[in-house]
């Protein structure tokens, strides 16, 4: 066998569309949210949804009633970083799905963010992560208790490497 062709070999399909930047197994294909995966490609990302460019390297993602959310794509390695806010799901919900999906979460935690006798709010993260696959995934509900009762969730897919640990 000719061992100068490994490389090239090698190249070619880490270049291939569709190569995923993590191990480019099954399990590296379950980290995705509503359809986008670390490492897509431009055309691929426009093949899920059309977006709207606001700069290079950032777009934005509406489906009224559903959610927004924005996609930071780096020239190098493409999608770094969807962040999406759910209008109507719950988080409890993207708890269990991303549970069953990817594993047990490395990180669950609540905070109070401030409290008084009429009013609270709290936020719970709820993170998963993937040395293996370069990816991260971080649930934030936010809770407000009182007369402005509100709820938020908030949805992060990003490249892990890049995140503080």
């Amino acid at each position: 066998m000719d061992h100068g062709l490994a490389p090239l070999l090698a190249l070619t399909l880490f270049m291939a569309p569709g190569f995923d930047l993590g191990t480019g197994s099954a399990a590296c294909r379950a980290w995705e949210l509503d359809g986008y995966r670390i490492g897509m490609s431009r055309d691929e990302i426009l093949d899920v949804r059309s977006v709207t460019i606001h700069k290079e390297g950032q777009a934005e993602v509406v489906q009224r009633g559903h959610f927004s959310g924005v996609l930071v794509l780096d020239p190098t390695i493409g999608l770094e970083k969807w962040q999406v806010h759910y209008e109507h799901r719950e988080a409890e919900e993207l708890r269990a799905e991303l549970t069953s999906r990817l594993g047990k979460p490395v990180s669950d935690e609540t905070k109070t963010m401030f409290e008084d006798p009429t009013n609270a709010m709290r936020q719970r993260r709820t993170i998963w992560r993937s040395d293996a696959c370069n990816a991260a995934i971080a649930v934030d509900e936010t809770i407000n208790t009182g007369d402005t009762a509100s709820r938020s969730v908030v949805v992060t897919l990003a490249v892990s490497s890049r995140l503080k640990r």
